[in-house]
């Protein structure tokens, strides 16, 4: 399936987050474990529940994705993963394939 979602997945997760929205508890945002449950479940993977560095993977298709979000007007806020072996990792990632994707055995 790939690394990016297909027109019919995000058309799917479009129609669950808007039927979320009309919950009369969900107020103007979608809380971040919502995202990810609903992203696992449209792409058949698992959310972690975690703060590592992906929040949902599939081992099916060997991917995983961290998800990030924010309102209109405010600004994106990044944080960086403290890594024993970010030298290692960084230079790994300059030789992998035109995605940038690296294999880390999920």
């Amino acid at each position: 399936m790939g690394i990016f979602s297909s027109q019919k997945q995000l058309e799917e997760i479009k129609r669950i987050l808007s039927k979320y929205l009309r919950l009369p508890f969900s107020g103007d945002s979608i809380p971040g474990a919502v995202m990810e449950s609903v992203l696992a479940q449209v792409r058949s993977g698992r959310r972690l529940g975690t703060y590592d560095f992906v929040d949902v993977v599939s081992s099916a298709e060997e991917c995983g994705w961290q998800v990030k979000s924010t309102k209109a007007g405010t600004p994106v806020t990044w944080k960086r993963a403290k890594l024993p072996n970010s030298n290692e990792l960084i230079e790994k990632s300059e030789r992998v394939n035109e995605f940038g994707t690296l294999a880390v055995g999920i």
